[in-house]
């Protein structure tokens, strides 16, 4: 039986080193429940992203691999990362599993990428177990086996358990241990090419490492001596943060990598090497599908889209379509630069808008998708007191928040958002969110001071509006929030988001950044309340919520700023995130403190709505 969530029995404090003493205004208690399922948002298609299914087998939960199968069309390899046992799964594009394969006598520690590829002259499959968040291995390990057979295809076909002995291949890097979570083959020189996975908090000008691994002479050799590893050298670099997957198309030309949010195509010109390639220019970012955590990537066997996939169970697979080859030019493909705001989508059913995790309304603001979540009749006041939340994008408030929303509409809050894409807390989003803003208090009969909540890189969008008007708003929770782009998504996907350029946006920082401007909102007293896991690699703790910490004890506003620090948690589903009760009755008192300020100013004989 699960312990229940807040079961002080089980609870440690974290103390978080003299160097923070007295940053935090509150230190509270963290524990360890299962973590709450992940399920898949309503499809959000366009004229380049098709949905292809969803993953039905609730074993896929934290899926890092992916590869396209070679003897069966729309059939997709894939495995989980760390913690899972040594195996793959076959599984059909729509999401139906058909066959798992035991890998006997191979270890599961950090399993992250893998590819398929011709050795010799035979379809095989190669599992990278090359994850180090730590950067402590002294050596990893591959493992390369023949693909199997596939199974029969019909509907009801109970899943297929087979087995396989792979060759296990050791090596290290030449300049020291690396984390690592993405790797594809090229057929035509046998390397094996590598991306280091540098955190969002790395110093800018740290670039990603690219490692070559020559596999040639493994095909006529049976072993490689586990006394005499093989070495990756180091043959270029990158200039993403948290590259979480690669694959190389089969005609080795097109090389395809992935972030959470963004994918990057490159192509080298006939003759060239990848190491030649990337000492060239890099193609802009393509913006991907909404996930939970996008960690999987694969080209489609004729190399014209690639399919994507995410951790947490029941998962979209997407298909993403590809600009066309281009490589006998001079000059890397240009791929059109994403706007810091899409335009929505006005060909959807009114319907379709967006699909709602609670009972509410979908509709347009300035052209994109917004929503509101409404207690029940009974409950509603007015001016009626509400939360503002972040990131409103397809998947956005999804099942994991359900508990913490039907909280608030239970106490009579209203929930709204509005999406504006990958803006990052750009100007343009928080024109839309004036827009928003207007629209919901002067005709829709919400509370002029709402609570803002943030979770992830929400915290960039409720952080830069707060900042503009601390004034305005009641009180600001956070669920691990973004306050510093610098950490995430990092200076060159925010430079994109606010139209500039890398350097551009590091000058203005001070009036861009919104942890730069973080005083603003100490010096108004604005109230937060935060919740962060302390071992967090996507957002880390001390340059986001600590950071904010630090200002408001810095500003002398210490006393109304609390943090909670989850020891242990890192950026993940964990069920403490979502159902903490001191962040719902934080963010339900503030919503409440916002509109009774309103009431007690409003004039006696003012019109009832």
């Amino acid at each position: 039986m699960r312990p229940p969530l807040w079961n002080k029995t089980r609870m440690q404090k974290l103390i978080w080193g003299l160097a923070l003493a007295g940053v935090f205004g509150t230190m509270a208690w963290a524990t360890w429940p299962e973590p709450a399922r992940m399920q898949s948002g309503q499809a959000q298609e366009s004229d380049t992203v098709r949905l292809l299914g969803v993953m039905r087998d609730r074993q896929l939960g934290e899926v890092s691999g992916l590869a396209h199968a070679s003897n069966g069309t729309g059939l997709l390899w894939m495995h989980n990362d760390s913690g899972d046992q040594p195996r793959l799964f076959l599984v059909q594009s729509s999401g139906k599993s058909l066959q798992e394969v035991a890998l006997a006598g191979a270890e599961h520690r950090d399993w992250e990428d893998l590819c398929r590829l011709s050795w010799q002259d035979k379809p095989h499959l190669l599992v990278g177990d090359v994850g180090d968040n730590s950067a402590r291995r002294e050596t990893c390990q591959l493992y390369l086996f023949p693909e199997p057979a596939s199974p029969p295809t019909e509907e009801n076909r109970p899943l297929e358990q087979i087995s396989a002995t792979p060759r296990r291949i050791e090596f290290r890097y030449a300049d020291g241990p690396r984390n690592c979570e993405a790797l594809g083959f090229d057929s035509e020189s046998k390397l094996l090419l590598m991306i280091e996975k540098l955190a969002g908090n790395a110093p800018a000008a740290t670039q990603a490492g690219v490692y070559g691994l020559d596999l040639q002479p493994l095909e006529e050799s049976s072993t490689v001596p586990k006394s005499s590893p093989l070495v990756a050298q180091r043959i270029g670099e990158v200039p993403w943060r948290n590259v979480t997957a690669l694959d190389i198309a089969a005609e080795g030309r097109r090389m395809f990598v992935r972030t959470y949010f963004e994918g990057y195509l490159l192509e080298r010109k006939p003759e060239e090497s990848w190491s030649t390639r990337l000492a060239r220019d890099f193609p802009e970012a393509i913006r991907l599908p909404a996930e939970a955590q996008g960690e999987a990537a694969c080209f489609t066997p004729d190399g014209r889209a690639v399919v994507l996939t995410s951790e947490f169970p029941f998962q979209p697979i997407w298909r993403l379509e590809l600009p066309a080859a281009d490589v006998e030019s001079d000059a890397a493909p240009q791929l059109a630069s994403s706007p810091p705001l899409p335009a929505g989508r006005n060909q959807e059913a009114e319907h379709e808008i967006k699909k709602l995790i609670l009972p509410g309304e979908a509709f347009r603001c300035a052209d994109r998708a917004a929503f509101i979540l409404w207690p029940k009749p009974e409950l509603r006041r007015e001016p009626q007191p509400w939360i503002f939340y972040a990131p409103t994008l397809p998947p956005y408030p999804d099942e994991a928040e359900k508990w913490m929303h039907q909280q608030f509409l239970d106490a009579g809050i209203a929930v709204a958002g509005i999406d504006v894409g990958e803006a990052y807390g750009n100007p343009a989003a928080r024109e839309v969110f004036e827009k928003f803003y207007g629209e919901l208090t002067n005709q829709r009969g919400l509370a002029k001071r709402p609570c803002l909540l943030g979770r992830s890189r929400g915290g960039l969008w409720v952080s830069s509006w707060a900042a503009d008007h601390p004034e305005r708003f009641a009180g600001l929770a956070g669920i691990y929030p973004v306050f510093d782009w610098k950490t995430y998504p990092g200076i060159e996907p925010a430079a994109a988001a606010y139209g500039l350029t890398a350097d551009q946006l590091s000058a203005r920082a001070g009036e861009l950044n919104p942890i730069a401007r973080a005083d603003r909102l100490a010096k108004a007293r604005l109230p937060v309340f935060l919740i962060h896991g302390d071992v967090d690699t996507v957002v880390p703790l001390a340059e986001n919520s600590a950071a904010l910490a630090e200002v408001y004890r810095q500003t002398g506003a210490g006393d109304v700023l609390q943090l909670v620090v989850a020891q242990g948690q890192g950026h993940n589903m964990w069920e403490g995130f979502f159902r903490c009760r001191e962040l719902v009755d934080f963010a339900i008192a503030r919503a409440r403190a916002g509109a009774a300020s309103e009431r007690a100013t409003e004039p006696k004989d003012k019109p009832q709505r």
